[in-house]
């Protein structure tokens, strides 16, 4: 009996690229359950995968510094849950960078907040996100606290490999 701990030893190599996407997706999903939308992870932004097998590599997110110039401007978005419906909300606060450490490495963290009408309330989930200046890219958003009037707030975290 083997009483070692650990993955468990396959014979079949062909199953090690398939747990690396499970894990990968594991580590994606923790993260986002965290707060983190993970983005500087290579393994989260190559995810999913295309039928040939090979990974779909996203386009660039917009920078920290992009978001910033483009407080109070309006962004359509547009989710799994908006039927064909676009949703147009307005980006009211970009946060400080921070720089964190761990071990040898440094990451960048902000966050973006939005504001959109409590009569089109979003759940937490993967938007595509629309903007003459920026483009179109995708973000995982989460509804922060209670709406104040006729106002719910949402929040995109990031948080940015450096080096």
């Amino acid at each position: 009996m083997d009483n070692q701990l650990g993955p468990p030893k396959s014979s079949q190599p062909s199953e090690l690229p398939q747990r690396r996407r499970f894990i990968g997706w594991l580590a994606g999903g923790l993260g986002a359950l965290a707060g983190a939308s993970l983005v500087g992870w290579q393994v989260y932004r190559r995810w999913p995968q295309v039928p040939n097998g090979t990974a779909q590599v996203l386009p660039p997110l917009p920078t920290r510094e992009a978001f910033a110039n483009q407080v109070q401007s309006s962004f359509v978005i547009e989710g799994s849950e908006r039927k064909g419906e676009p949703l147009d909300l307005k980006l009211v606060e970009v946060s400080a960078a921070k720089l964190q450490k761990a071990r040898e490495r440094t990451f960048q963290s902000f966050s973006i907040l939005f504001e959109g009408p409590k009569k089109s309330v979003l759940t937490q989930q993967t938007c595509t996100f629309k903007h003459p200046r920026l483009g179109t890219f995708e973000l995982f958003l989460v509804p922060i606290g209670k709406p104040k009037g006729e106002v719910v707030r949402y929040e995109a975290v990031f948080t940015i490999f450096q080096s």
